[in-house]
């Protein structure tokens, strides 16, 4: 297999083939491989589209460096992605996906909440114990349209979170926040934001709007995050292992930004459902952050 092209994705790519065996590939140059990856949306010359064509048709095989890049590591490559692969791939209205994603949001959210409010005293008397402060935040964030929407939160922090420097400094995460956090109980209110409507089960996870303004500044295409509606999980939230927390963090929210655009691209019943299962897997077994 050989990789055509030069910049961070390729080099990743290269690496990982390199070093990990599983993939039952060996990197070699383009004279000898069989497979090659490159930038298949690139401007060529036409002496090499000619020869690409010549090659494929003896029996060489061509993948898009998007392509193999998200197959690999389940996110997209942001530094290969123009308007042009954004109008092919946004997505568009489909009815029969639209109404299964809000049955399973409220057969799977509906009970759950329910639940959930056996919880409630103990972790109000829990919150209560530890600082005497309130149980429950109401937290702005940006939702589908960059609409602002609100969220309920169990109180984790001294001070809620609104994105704002300064107050970063000051607050901090509780004794009993840290716990309510690593088994994600404290977002068990939000469930009820799933049954309203506001948040789906599924999708980019809504930011704060101060964060938000931050981001869309400084990380192109940053915005086509919230051409759908946002979720209480999602892609990134089960694979992304840096989420970046309480202040701004341009790098790794970039990365995050790799995971939802693949979700915005890929997003289908079955893996909503699969994304769902996985993140009450999460909950049960208080795995969290």
């Amino acid at each position: 297999m050989a990789v055509l092209g030069q910049g961070e994705p390729f080099e990743v790519l290269r690496a990982e083939f390199t070093h990990n065996p599983k993939y039952g590939y060996r990197v070699s140059n383009a004279l000898s491989a069989r497979l090659i990856v490159a930038d298949l949306y690139a401007s060529v010359s036409s002496d090499e589209q000619q020869l690409r064509y010549t090659r494929a048709l003896s029996g060489i095989t061509f993948v898009d460096i998007r392509d193999m890049f998200s197959t690999i590591f389940d996110r997209l490559p942001l530094s290969l992605l123009d308007e042009g692969w954004f109008l092919r791939n946004l997505p568009r209205s489909r009815t029969s996906y639209d109404v299964l994603k809000r049955m399973m949001d409220i057969v799977l959210a509906f009970p759950l909440a329910l639940v959930s409010l056996v919880l409630y005293p103990f972790v109000a008397l829990a919150i209560k114990a530890d600082d005497g402060g309130p149980v429950f935040i109401t937290q702005e964030r940006v939702g589908k349209g960059g609409k602002p929407l609100h969220i309920y939160k169990f109180r984790s922090m001294s001070e809620s979170d609104v994105g704002n420097q300064v107050l970063k400094s000051k607050a901090h995460v509780t004794r009993v926040g840290s716990f309510l956090r690593k088994s994600r109980i404290d977002e068990l209110p939000q469930l009820w934001s799933v049954v309203k409507g506001d948040l789906s089960l599924v999708g980019p996870r809504p930011e704060l709007p101060a964060l938000a303004a931050v981001y869309s500044k400084q990380i192109p295409h940053y915005d086509v995050r919230h051409v759908i509606k946002p979720g209480l999980s999602g892609w990134a939230q089960i694979y992304h292992e840096h989420h970046p927390h309480h202040g701004t963090a341009i790098h790794e929210t970039k990365e995050k930004l790799s995971y939802d655009l693949f979700y915005i691209k890929n997003r289908s019943f079955i893996l909503d459902l699969k994304i769902a299962l996985k993140t009450l897997k999460i909950l049960v077994s208080f795995v969290g952050r």
